[in-house]
C-alpha cells in the first residue's frame, strides 16, 4: 500500500504514465525538479482522490490542467509552476475547498483569474504571475486576505491590476517583483 511517492530532484524523464492513478491510497504525490514531459493523465484525478499534497513544479509538462482536477477535493497543497501548461485556470479548481497553496506561477496560462478561487476559504497563498492571464484581480479573492498573493500586477499598464496583492511582477522586456508591503510602508512615513 503506497501512500506517498517523493521523486524529487532524480532527474526522473518521460511521461507520467496514466497507471499511476492506480496508487489510490497515495496522499502525497511530489515529483518535482525533473525533466517530466507530456499532459497529466486524467486517470490520475479520478483514481487518486485521497492526495493532499500534488507538486509536479519544475518539469516541462505541457497541455490543459485538466478539469478532473476538481475530483481531487482533500488536495490542500497544488503546485505546478515552472511547466508549460496552458489555456484557462479550469473553474473546475474552486472545488479544492481544502486547498491551502496554489501555485501557477511561470507557465502560459491565459484568460481571466477565475473568480471562484475566492470561494476557497482555506486558501493562504496564491501565485498566478509570469503567466499570461489578464484581467483584475477578483474582489472575492481579495476578500480572502491572503498571506501571500502573486500577480502581474506591477508597471503602468498591469496586466492583472490587484490592489491587495502583496507582492506584484512585472515581465520582459524589464522584469521585476516589488513586495507592496513595502510600498505601503514607504508610503506611510512619507504622509
Amino acid at each position: 500500500r503506497v501512500t506517498g511517492v517523493d521523486l524529487s530532484f532524480n532527474k526522473v524523464t518521460g511521461i507520467i504514465p496514466a497507471e499511476i492513478g492506480y496508487l489510490t491510497e497515495a496522499t502525497d504525490f511530489d515529483l518535482n525538479g525533473n525533466s517530466l514531459q507530456g499532459v497529466l493523465p486524467q486517470l490520475m484525478f479520478r483514481k487518486m482522490t485521497k492526495l493532499t499534497r500534488l507538486n509536479l513544479h519544475m518539469n516541462d509538462m505541457f497541455g490543459a490542467i485538466p478539469r478532473e482536477i476538481g475530483l481531487l477535493k482533500n488536495l490542500k497543497e497544488l503546485t505546478l509552476f515552472g511547466n508549460f501548461f496552458f489555456g484557462r485556470v479550469p473553474d473546475e479548481i474552486t472545488n479544492l475547498r481544502k486547498l491551502e497553496n496554489l501555485d501557477l506561477y511561470a507557465n502560459n496560462l491565459t484568460g481571466p483569474v477565475p473568480s471562484g478561487i475566492g470561494k476557497l476559504k482555506n486558501l493562504k497563498e496564491f501565485y498566478i504571475n509570469d503567466n499570461e492571464v489578464a484581467g483584475r484581480m477578483p474582489k472575492d479573492i481579495c476578500d480572502l486576505k491572503l498571506q501571500h498573493l502573486v500577480s502581474d500586477c506591477l508597471g503602468a499598464r498591469p496586466e492583472v491590476p490587484c490592489e491587495c496583492c502583496t507582492i506584484c511582477c512585472q515581465g520582459l522586456p524589464d522584469p521585476k517583483c516589488r513586495d507592496m508591503g513595502t510600498v505601503k510602508k514607504q508610503k506611510q512615513k512619507k504622509k
